[in-house]
């Protein structure tokens, strides 16, 4: 007979996938890389943009769901020079496949600004398109990280207008993200 509790088991689950380098532990991250301190005076990053840095994928290990090119899309890297880049999966010819704006974190809240698309129009060619004087929108609540790097909710871009989520394509099913340690190139 076994006995599990689930406190115990999910964090053992999040350790599993922190050891193999599927999630970031909420004890490394961008400031754990050398020479960081560098961006984060130079851009003045608050402790939640700071945590905010890297690259966000939704999770399929914590839930199993997918939904292709889901919110922005399948990943999201948040550079620490307050820009982001939304990549979306299965990008044909004359689709979005990038989607490139701006970000901050203030009262623990996730805004964003779009601000270009970049149009697939060959394998590696695409024709880039700009919305100027965009305003930032509110689109996830900022918790504390236990185990893992990980939202709790996935982003919500209701407040972000039709016609803007239109233009950018952004689907408004989304799902969970968490962030990998990983190389922001």
């Amino acid at each position: 007979m076994f006995i599990t509790f689930t406190c115990c088991t999910s964090k053992n689950i999040y350790k599993k996938y922190i050891d193999e380098y599927l999630l970031e532990s909420t004890r490394t991250g961008f400031k754990s890389i050398e020479n960081s301190n560098y961006f984060i005076n130079k851009y003045q990053l608050n402790k939640d943009e700071i945590n905010n840095i890297g690259c966000w994928y939704i999770n399929t290990f914590v839930d199993s769901k997918y939904i292709e090119n889901g919110g922005f899309g399948i990943t999201v890297t948040y550079f620490p020079n307050r820009m982001f880049r939304a990549y979306k999966d299965y990008a044909e010819t004359d689709d979005i496949q990038y989607i490139f704006g701006e970000w901050k974190i203030e009262n623990k809240q996730l805004q964003i600004k779009l601000r270009t698309r970049a149009i697939k129009n060959g394998k590696f060619t695409w024709k880039f398109e700009t919305k100027s004087n965009q305003e930032y929108y509110k689109i996830l609540n900022i918790t504390k990280y236990n185990y893992a790097v990980i939202n709790r909710e996935s982003y919500d871009f209701t407040i972000v207008p039709k016609d803007l989520r239109e233009y950018f394509r952004v689907n408004e099913k989304d799902l969970i993200t968490s962030t990998t340690f990983c190389k922001i190139v």
